[in-house]
């Protein structure tokens, strides 16, 4: 891994301004009234949330996350959809859904392969960055565990602002895209929109505003929780200053320890956990760090290890709801 991945060039490459140009296309979107769904979609159950959306809003179109396609691939899945061929439970729910409102399913993934490529780099390198963490971790080299999970966020925060500036560019092009894909929609005075992502893209919807819709509104659950990782590569999005602070890391990777913890025993979905892990986490500083890798050294669990810095991690999803609730911290949807 080359040390410069993890420098601040690599984090100021990602601030790049969304522009609105071609001013011809956002003219042609007047014409469409577009809600962004902003939810979970990890599970056939997430995708329930679209039905009172779809019942109420009556949209002519569905747009659902499918990361890094170029327009090929995205026009090929629209085929699926539509032949009601799915690769995953949420996408299956959802196009259930989706034929019973007759919605048409459109791709805003359409990206070129030059980023398209730069992408799957990107997600290479994560992955390769994530790993190297992980064994460094389980070796008890907190220094090498920190240097390889700043590397991983500046990937994933690469990957993101590549598809979200592709997003921009189709959701720029929405009208002539949608009506080129399905020419009936010519004939309709309005073209409804429902576009479903997940929560950590709400930037494509700040960024919608600059691209002329006839109507544009969100639909998001709240509460709304972020957890750490996700919150640091939002804010590199957004061009906003990121800590990326030897401490700062060592929290945001035991973060993600903790709601691995509560995930895989199916204590509390994934943002309540996310939120009781970002909680534990504020007391950590550098020096526990070391130790609870140390400790892990020593073949010791980190939820075990946690324990030694007087740091306990609900065991039941009773103790999860009692340490929200004693926080006054309300519960996220599930």
């Amino acid at each position: 891994m080359n040390e410069r991945s993890t420098s601040k060039r690599v984090w100021e490459r990602i601030r790049h301004p969304f522009t609105a140009s071609h001013e011809t296309q956002i003219k042609r979107n007047k014409k469409i009234r577009v809600v962004f769904q902003f939810g979970e979609h990890r599970t056939e159950q997430s995708a329930d949330a679209l039905e009172p959306l779809m019942a109420n809003f009556k949209p002519h179109v569905l747009a659902l996350e499918n990361a890094n396609k170029t327009e090929a691939e995205a026009r090929e899945i629209e085929k699926r959809h539509s032949a009601g061929i799915f690769g995953n439970p949420f996408a299956k729910r959802a196009g259930e859904i989706m034929a019973r409102h007759n919605a048409v399913p459109l791709m805003l993934e359409r990206i070129d392969p030059k980023t398209s490529a730069d992408i799957a780099k990107a997600f290479n390198l994560f992955n390769i960055a994530t790993r190297i963490a992980n064994t460094a971790f389980s070796y008890g080299n907190a220094e090498r565990t920190i240097k390889y999970q700043k590397s991983a966020l500046a990937q994933m925060a690469i990957m993101n602002t590549l598809r979200e500036r592709a997003i921009h560019e189709t959701l720029r092009k929405l009208y002539k895209i949608s009506t080129q894909r399905y020419p009936h929609l010519k004939k309709e005075p309005e073209i409804r929109v429902v576009v479903g992502y997940g929560i950590a893209h709400t930037g494509i919807f700040i960024n919608a505003h600059k691209l002329g819709f006839g109507e544009i509104k969100r639909d998001i659950k709240t509460p709304t929780y972020f957890d750490r990782s996700t919150a640091l590569t939002r804010q590199a999005i957004f061009g906003k200053p990121v800590n990326l602070s030897d401490h700062e890391i060592a929290k945001d990777y035991l973060a993600g320890i903790i709601t691995g913890y509560l995930l895989h025993n199916k204590i509390i979905g994934f943002e309540n956990a996310g939120v009781i892990a970002n909680h534990l986490v504020k007391r950590i500083d550098l020096a526990s760090f070391k130790r609870i890798c140390t400790l892990k050294k020593a073949n010791i669990k980190p939820i075990e290890a946690l324990e030694w810095e007087e740091i306990t991690v609900p065991k039941t999803r009773e103790d999860a709801i009692e340490f929200l609730k004693k926080r006054h911290i309300p519960l996220a949807e599930e």
